[in-house]
């Protein structure tokens, strides 16, 4: 009897155990399932370490990360998270080749690199998904410009082709349109990158690039897929000349979400010339003038004659020939004859 009261006080003991180890690991799996969303750890990660040289004003490479959408955007380099191969994405070999944070910067700890790898690899996802924008040539033009313009840019021109621009790309070359829009299947470009005739495999090393990512195909096959659109200030452009519009007159164009980060994609456009007081009728003075006027600033006096003229004296490249004449002032002027 005694025996028997034992086995069963064992038993009951041995259920409590296991119930509380239940417990335990169902916490822990909840913390983990709580690691894979962005707004859990990494966003503080990321703000806290990265905002210095990636917020909406500094903007290095063109990446913003003060936001959900600017994570999504990427920079100049394209998508800095790769969910196809995630240890492939820029933002995570960046960070654990220690070139994010920056030299002089303390580098991430292990804790913070293990939260934003686990939520790449999870499949990078948010408890809220980040709006989506349209996509425009500024998304597919740094791609071609990385991955084709070796064999279709500047210098040649395999085929006809120029896939620098999106004017060019619609052009095709000699043996008809490289896109057809709003069918990737039926486009050659998508045709000649899935044969992986493009970049053409023997020639990688001699032009100095990689194949393309799945993700930046895709990417393609998206714009493309919507009939090759353009942002909307390129259209702006098109449409009323190179004059700004009300809001670009005023705005940072790098804080708009249809103007591309980098200032090479951006179509020029005339601004108008500041109208303040100046005895230059150069319209570059003009500008110069209101930026020292912003900045309550002042010009320098105007240099006396043979003070100038000592100075011009000295500039390399100039050989005058300096004679001496005697002034009614104090010391000798400088006389230059060129």
């Amino acid at each position: 009897m005694v025996e028997q009261v034992r086995r069963l006080k064992m038993q009951l003991l041995v259920a409590v155990i296991l119930a509380g180890c239940g417990g335990i690991v169902r916490a822990a799996d909840s913390v983990s399932d709580a690691q894979v969303f962005y707004e859990s750890t990494v966003a503080q990660v990321v703000k806290s370490r990265c905002s210095t040289c990636h917020d909406s004003k500094r903007r290095e490479g063109g990446l913003d990360l003060s936001s959900v959408g600017g994570l999504v955007a990427g920079g100049d380099s394209g998508n800095v998270i790769d969910r196809e191969h995630p240890e492939e994405g820029l933002l995570i070999r960046h960070i654990l080749a220690r070139e994010m944070p920056p030299e002089g910067e303390p580098p991430l700890t292990a804790s913070q690199i293990k939260a934003v790898r686990l939520w790449i690899t999870s499949g990078a996802k948010f408890r809220k998904p980040p709006r989506q924008r349209q996509i425009s040539e500024h998304d597919v033009i740094p791609i071609l410009l990385l991955r084709c313009t070796a064999c279709h840019g500047t210098r040649r021109k395999e085929g006809g082709v120029d896939l620098r621009t999106r004017e060019s790309i619609l052009k095709g070359g000699k043996s008809g349109p490289v896109v057809v829009r709003g069918m990737p299947a039926e486009s050659r470009l998508i045709h000649r990158v899935l044969k992986e005739e493009m970049p053409p495999r023997r020639q990688l090393v001699s032009v100095s690039v990689k194949p393309m990512t799945e993700s930046e195909r895709k990417t393609i096959e998206a714009w493309i897929r919507a009939g090759l659109p353009q942002a909307a200030a390129q259209r702006a452009t098109e449409s009323e000349g190179f004059g700004p519009t009300e809001t670009e007159t005023h705005e940072d164009p790098k804080a708009r979400s249809d103007e591309p980060a980098l200032w090479a994609f951006r179509p020029p456009r005339k601004s108008p010339v500041p109208k303040v007081d100046t005895e230059s009728d150069n319209p570059i003075d003009a500008f110069v003038a209101q930026k020292i006027s912003d900045r309550s600033l002042a010009f320098a006096p105007q240099a006396e004659r043979h003070r100038a003229e000592g100075e011009t004296a000295m500039l390399p490249g100039l050989r005058p020939c300096v004679t001496r004449k005697s002034s009614r002032q104090s010391g000798q002027n400088l006389q230059l004859q060129f």
